[in-house]
């Protein structure tokens, strides 16, 4: 394990040499294939991930407001949530990065742009301290907004 800062500086550095496969990663994952570890690494990973997941659900019921539905997730490696009327995505994000706290619109997966009425958080990277701290934010910020909305504070529909 590496300290922090480098350990952020070495994830910026796997993003940007991400965009084209190496040789030599080709060859070590090749490697801790032949050598039957990702069996294992799979199994942790998927502990993990479900962990996360488990502890982001809980969070949105303690923090978001009961105007925001979050979609079922049985499996993944994120949460989508259905906003109320009145509230954009775009504009949650727009706040909540103010804050250090960030997340993409649901209009960034939609096949029409206008569609701005949730936002998909992703835990699967986080730590879980972090993911608490973040669901709380965004939650503070979806209060805000939805008691400036008066067609916010309606509850939406599940449907």
């Amino acid at each position: 394990m590496a300290a922090k800062p480098i350990l952020n500086k070495l994830k910026a550095a796997k993003r940007v040499a991400d965009i084209q496969s190496s040789y030599l990663m080709q060859a070590t994952i090749y490697e801790f294939c032949r050598q039957g570890k990702f069996d294992h690494f799979l199994r942790r990973q998927i502990r993990s991930n479900k962990a996360k997941r488990d502890i982001t659900g809980k969070a949105i019921e303690r923090y978001f407001p009961d105007e925001v539905i979050p979609d079922e997730v049985p499996g993944g490696l994120f949460q989508y949530v259905q906003l109320p009327s009145g509230v954009a995505g775009s504009a949650v994000l727009s706040e909540t990065r103010k804050k250090g706290v960030s997340f993409f619109p649901r209009k960034a997966f939609a096949v029409q742009d206008q569609m701005d009425n949730g936002i998909r958080l992703s835990f699967a990277g986080l730590e879980e301290e972090q993911i608490e701290q973040g669901i709380a934010i965004i939650g503070k910020t979806l209060h805000k907004m939805i008691a400036r909305s008066p067609r916010a504070r309606q509850k939406i529909s599940q449907e």
